[in-house]
C-alpha cells in the first residue's frame, strides 16, 4: 500500500500543472508517487475524515472572506484543490446547516472533488476508462470509526465492512 497524505486531502487538478501551450509546468510529489506506483496498484482511496481542520478553515474562510485571520494557513491550498466548491457553500441553504452538517456536506463534496481532480490527470483518467484503477472516495467518521464510501449520485454513505476493505487493499 501506498499512502500520500496532505491537508484536506486535496489532489491538484491537471489544468493548474499545465500551461496554455500544453507543456506541464508543475508535476506535484503526490502525483509523481502516484505515476511511478499505479502500474502496481488497482485502487486508489481518497480518505477524507470528519472534524477536519483543513476543511473547517477552508468553510470558515467562505463565511467570512474578509476576515483577517492569521490561522488560516490551509486557505491557499483549499482554494487551489476546491475546483467549484466553493459556489455550492455559498448557497442559501449551506449557512442554516449545523455544524455537524456542515462538516459532512464539506467533506462529502471533498472527496468527490479530489476524485475529479485525479480524473483530470490523463495517465489516471486512461487507467480508470480501462478499468484497470479504481477510486474510492471514502469518508473516516473518527466520532463513529467506521469508514463509509460516498455515492457520486446521492451522496449517501455506504458503510464498508471489512471483508471489502481488505478486498480494496489487497487488489
Amino acid at each position: 500500500m501506498y499512502v500520500i497524505r496532505n491537508p484536506g486531502n486535496g489532489v491538484v487538478p491537471y489544468k493548474r500543472c499545465v500551461s496554455e501551450q500544453g507543456k506541464l509546468t508543475a508535476f506535484p510529489s503526490a502525483i509523481a508517487g502516484m505515476y511511478l506506483i499505479i502500474r502496481d496498484h488497482r485502487h486508489i482511496l481518497i480518505m477524507g475524515h470528519s472534524d477536519c481542520k483543513a476543511n473547517a478553515a477552508y468553510m470558515d474562510f467562505i463565511a467570512n472572506p474578509k476576515k483577517e485571520n492569521e490561522n488560516l494557513p490551509p486557505v491557499g491550498w483549499m482554494e487551489s484543490i476546491c475546483g467549484d466548491l466553493k459556489s455550492k457553500f455559498q448557497t442559501s441553504t449551506f449557512p442554516s446547516l449545523s455544524i455537524e452538517e456542515k462538516d459532512s456536506f464539506f467533506c462529502k463534496h471533498s472527496v468527490l472533488q479530489q476524485k475529479r481532480n485525479l480524473l483530470s490527470w490523463p495517465f489516471i483518467n486512461e487507467r480508470v476508462t480501462a478499468s484497470k484503477l479504481f477510486i474510492h472516495p471514502i469518508l473516516y467518521n473518527i466520532e463513529t470509526q467506521l469508514l463509509h464510501i460516498v455515492d457520486e449520485g446521492s451522496l449517501k454513505e455506504k458503510p464498508i465492512n471489512n471483508e471489502e476493505m481488505e478486498y480494496i487493499v489487497t487488489q
